[in-house]
């Protein structure tokens, strides 16, 4: 996938604003995972929660980045590195240390889904202790 914020928004067929392009910026320079919190503290007053929320959902709703919720407090953002990202996608999250893994093997819904149902998309987050808090 593109890692330029400009060739990740006209790919998606998104206008170019200064918004999208610095939350993109922003989503694209950190390794991983980020929080609400931690991006709208990068992007410093230029822009208000309102329209970074908005932002969020638009690049969300057309696949370039990902929502993982931890629980009802936490929220993590993170870009899509492919087209398998669109699909199953799992995550390991340490109770302790807070970091967030992501999980490469492909990953299967674990529960049979009702009749006549179809899925689009699952968000399983494994929770638990990483190796070094474990010790």
């Amino acid at each position: 996938m593109a890692t330029n914020p400009s060739v990740l928004l006209k790919k998606n067929h998104l206008s170019l604003t200064s918004c999208r392009k610095d939350i993109l910026s922003a989503l694209l320079d950190v390794t991983g995972t980020i929080s609400y919190t931690d991006l709208t503290d990068l992007l410093g007053n230029r822009y208000n929660r309102a329209t970074v929320y908005r932002t969020l959902k638009v690049l969300e709703k057309k696949g370039i980045i990902r929502k993982i919720t931890i629980d009802r407090r936490q929220v993590l953002y993170e870009v899509q590195k492919s087209q398998r990202d669109l699909k199953m996608h799992a995550h390991f999250f340490c109770r302790k240390c807070g970091n967030l893994i992501c999980i490469e093997e492909p990953v299967e819904i674990p529960v049979q889904i009702p009749e006549n149902f179809s899925t689009e998309d699952a968000e399983i987050v494994v929770k638990g202790l990483c190796v070094s808090c474990k010790e």
